[in-house]
């Protein structure tokens, strides 16, 4: 009786202590700095921090990866699942894990923090990318922010599960370049 991304989470620790992998935040960030974006991730985020927009990450990865990847410094914040550590500084179990749910809470907490209401999404941007934002996405969406599903195949399961629960306010494929549908609506709004 463990949550889906509970158990994804023990898993990549797991298999990369039986590779004979160091647990380290070091070893989990391998491959960081060799990740492939959506088209125009990397400016979009730059035009965002140029309007001083705050811009936060909210992923159910772990946050050690996600700290050290070449966009990191583009958020405001990054919230995602964290790590139990033992005395040599290797993962040992996770320590909150960035659930469904727990996407949900954060955008509570960031209402209360940038509305005074943690029920008030107004001026609030959620862009989800897949079926672990469905449930932020909704949240947003039915409290007076924008919610947006960025989706690489407008017929997969993700969007039509998206879809199906009226979710979000927009669809658009994942390009973020300047001058694409997505960056235009986001100008719009």
């Amino acid at each position: 009786n463990i949550d889906l991304l509970d158990s994804v989470a023990r898993l990549i620790l797991k298999f990369a202590k039986k590779s004979g992998l160091s647990l380290t935040d070091k070893n989990l960030a391998l491959g960081a700095d060799k990740r492939q974006y959506n088209p125009g991730v990397e400016d979009f985020l730059k035009r965002l921090r140029e309007k001083r927009t705050k811009n936060y990450l909210l992923s159910s990865g772990l946050k050690a990866y996600l700290s050290c990847l070449e966009i990191a410094p583009l958020f405001t914040e990054i919230f995602a699942t964290t790590l139990n550590y033992d005395e040599n500084g290797e993962a040992t179990t996770p320590k909150q894990v960035m659930t469904v749910e727990q996407k949900a809470e954060t955008l509570r907490e960031l209402a209360q923090e940038l509305n005074g209401s943690s029920s008030d999404c107004t001026g609030m941007v959620y862009i989800g990318d897949g079926p672990t934002d469905i449930f932020a996405l909704e949240f947003v969406k039915n409290n007076g922010g924008e919610s947006i599903l960025v989706y690489h195949d407008e017929n997969s399961d993700e969007v039509k599960a998206v879809r199906e629960k009226d979710a979000a306010n927009a669809y658009f494929p994942a390009d973020f370049r300047q001058g694409s549908e997505l960056d235009r609506y986001i100008d719009k709004i």
